[in-house]
């Protein structure tokens, strides 16, 4: 038990507890990293244009990057850092800028974190 210095019956169960959270810790800066490859990575086509194909083109590339870095459990767990990053991928701008206005509406709060709700409005406001 290289991590702990000492064998394994020697390691206390919060000890164990405590090795197994820091799995679940994310450094700030592994999560800038992330955040930026997924900038890079989600480019809306103005070429396409269906906004249905659109908006399938950004979420193909998200979770491409994603699976690559085996971090899908950032669609689930990160609804709000989804939402945003595919927001200020919107292209053309006027686009961009509707959708950041409707996000501002009440009516619209719960799109601002769950991610699947977004997207699925998103086809339909495209």
């Amino acid at each position: 038990m290289f991590d702990f210095g000492k064998s394994y019956g020697d390691v206390t169960e919060d000890e164990w507890v405590a090795w197994f959270m820091e799995a679940h810790d994310e450094a700030p800066d592994e999560l800038d990293a992330l955040k930026k490859r997924l900038q890079v990575a989600l480019q809306f086509d103005t070429k396409i244009l269906d906004a249905d194909s659109r908006v399938s083109r950004v979420l193909d590339n998200s979770m491409k990057t994603l699976e690559a870095d085996g971090q899908e459990w950032v669609i689930h767990q990160e609804g709000k850092l989804m939402v945003e990053i595919i927001t200020k991928a919107i292209k053309p701008a006027p686009l961009q800028l509707a959708v950041t206005k409707q996000l501002q509406l009440h009516r619209n709060k719960v799109l601002k974190s769950d991610v699947f709700r977004y997207v699925k409005w998103l086809r339909q406001f495209a």
